[in-house]
């Protein structure tokens, strides 16, 4: 708007610089222009291809930069490579949301995705006890509105992230760029992502994705931990207290050492050969885990 010209053209010029580093990590940009509009929408951004609308008052809003991203991240996911029914909404807007972090990630430190990531969750773990339902849901495949929510938003992009600490880097980035330039100009379910990230990773992903894609809820651990007198370092007893086991990379820090344990059973017990300082262990530190965890000292 003419009145907003000056504050408009400051919140939308990071634009400049958002487009083209998704197009390195990504792939190539679709179409021939993109614009970033100032216009009246019911939704805080509207990513209409090569013409992104914004409601009105983005151009005074603290967080423009995030929606900026996300709604840029549509570009590719979303409007180039386009879910093939609501149910899988989640390539869409769990990867939209998942490039806006990235995207703060990259320009201010991990320390911004990590914030970002732990805020996500209490949402998430708000939203689920209102409503009980996988990422994927097939259970309201008549009401689109209904799945935009989240799980399909947050949670998803949660799942990205994860995924993205599973494979590493590079495999990470490969899958992502190979999934994009199969199916853009097309369509995906989330058979063919998974599909994709198993083939250019090499990895057999289907429970990681079956667990987190398909189950509804998160998986909550209770640590119990104890001196083990025998080698003067902590037992761990650890519980899954949801119905079914998760597999699941769980990081232990006792001090200045870190543990790397692999979860795959409602109840395992770990012994680890270190000393233990009252209150000094610390599970999952750098809040890599969507899991609910309490630690107990007995």
């Amino acid at each position: 708007y003419k009145q907003d010209e000056k504050a408009g053209f400051k919140a939308y010029e990071v634009a400049e610089d958002i487009l083209p580093y998704f197009i390195k990590q990504v792939g190539p940009f679709a179409y021939k222009k993109l614009a970033n509009v100032q216009s009246k929408t019911k939704f805080g951004g509207m990513e209409n291809a090569g013409a992104i609308f914004y409601y009105e008052n983005s151009v005074n809003s603290k967080d423009v930069e995030s929606l900026v991203a996300h709604e840029i991240g549509h570009q590719w996911f979303g409007d180039a490579a386009t879910e093939a029914s609501p149910v899988h909404v989640w390539l869409s807007e769990g990867f939209a949301t998942f490039l806006a972090h990235h995207w703060l990630e990259h320009k201010y430190g991990v320390d911004s995705l990590r914030k970002r990531l732990q805020e996500d969750k209490h949402t998430i773990f708000r939203f689920e006890k209102r409503r009980k339902t996988p990422i994927v849901d097939t259970s309201t495949v008549t009401d689109y509105m209904v799945l935009l929510n989240d799980n399909s938003y947050k949670k998803a992009a949660w799942v990205l992230q994860m995924l993205r600490q599973k494979l590493g880097e590079e495999a990470f980035w490969k899958g992502i760029r190979t999934y994009y330039a199969k199916y853009m100009n097309g369509n995906a379910a989330t058979p063919d992502f998974i599909a994709v990230m198993e083939k250019t990773s090499g990895q057999d992903l289907k429970q990681f994705f079956k667990q987190w894609l398909y189950t509804p809820l998160h998986p909550r651990l209770r640590i119990t931990w104890e001196t083990d007198k025998t080698n003067h370092g902590p037992h761990l007893h650890i519980e899954q207290l949801q119905k079914v086991p998760y597999e699941l990379p769980l990081c232990i820090t006792i001090g200045d050492t870190e543990y790397n344990l692999n979860l795959n059973d409602k109840v395992q017990d770990i012994n680890l050969a270190s000393p233990l300082k009252a209150g000094s262990l610390v599970a999952d530190p750098k809040g890599e885990l969507l899991a609910e965890i309490e630690v107990v000292e007995k």
